[in-house]
């Protein structure tokens, strides 16, 4: 009777024992076909870093390895989920559904690369959160979903130097900050931005702001803080960067009283 239990406990150690070195955490996965993020279906993973490819058997998460959205591929994030290490690659498409999150948490290397030609899409929110996390946005009409820094810093930048564009509208919740990666980078506001938080940049960055309206209930202080369209700027918060500029199609009106504390210049462009 005791070796008889003894074999089965060895039968179940080695059978989980395998288990484990198939399905592993880190596994690799790529899309395979348009769908929702948490169906199999979706998806195929590689446990060998991308060596070789075999049906998911799970969906991918902030515990995944590398994950990728391909052409012609639409994704739809129908449940809140976690993720690291995701890439879009041109022609594939996150599309998140209304009052879904999708989070990007801090791991290794860069955390979210949009490709130009990929898209980022739908009523829903792409939130990231973590001590450093890093986003590489490429193309002007890429990520039209609604962003939101919600603790840390996120660092963002286009790694091309042009504009990092976010077409949706951009908060930064108390405590975390939003920065623009050192190195002469643009981060481009295209929507409303509530900043509750702070927003800045390494020495020479740009944070353009384009859209309609400009909440600050903290600090904004990228080194040049610009404005090009027609914006409403409100809230108590302070702005302090190097350079301030309303550039030539800017036409900024303020709903209460604002102090701009540059430090170098602020400059109003013909046509401003």
């Amino acid at each position: 009777m005791k070796k008889l239990l003894l074999q089965s406990l060895l039968s179940c150690f080695f059978i989980l024992f395998i288990s484990g070195l198939a399905f592993s955490a880190n596994e690799y996965f790529r899309s395979v076909a348009t769908g929702n993020w948490n169906s199999i279906a979706t998806w195929e993973m590689s446990t060998n870093s991308g060596g070789t490819w075999i049906a998911a058997t799970k969906t991918p998460n902030d515990s995944s390895g590398v994950i990728t959205v391909r052409s012609p591929n639409t994704v739809t994030v129908t449940a809140n989920v976690n993720a690291d290490q995701l890439t879009v690659n041109s022609g594939g498409t996150i599309s998140i559904n209304s009052g879904i999150t999708l989070s990007i948490l801090n791991g290794s290397g860069e955390d979210l690369y949009l490709a130009s030609g990929g898209f980022i899409s739908g009523l829903g929110t792409l939130k990231s959160l973590g001590t450093s996390t890093i986003m590489d946005i490429r193309g002007s009409t890429g990520f039209t979903a609604a962003f939101k820094v919600s603790s840390g810093t996120t660092s963002v930048y286009d790694a091309t130097v042009s504009p990092a564009v976010f077409n949706g509208a951009i908060t930064v919740d108390a405590g975390a900050t939003l920065s623009v990666v050192n190195g002469g980078y643009t981060i481009q506001a295209n929507g409303n931005v509530t900043n509750g938080g702070k927003i800045t940049s390494g020495s020479g960055g740009i944070f353009l702001m384009n859209g309609p309206s400009l909440v600050n209930n903290d600090t904004i202080r990228p080194a040049n803080l610009n404005f090009n369209s027609a914006t409403s700027l409100s809230g108590t918060g302070a702005y302090t960067s190097a350079d301030i500029n309303i550039l030539g199609t800017g036409n900024v009106s303020l709903s209460n009283n604002v102090t701009f504390s540059h430090s170098s210049v602020f400059t109003i462009n013909n046509g401003g």
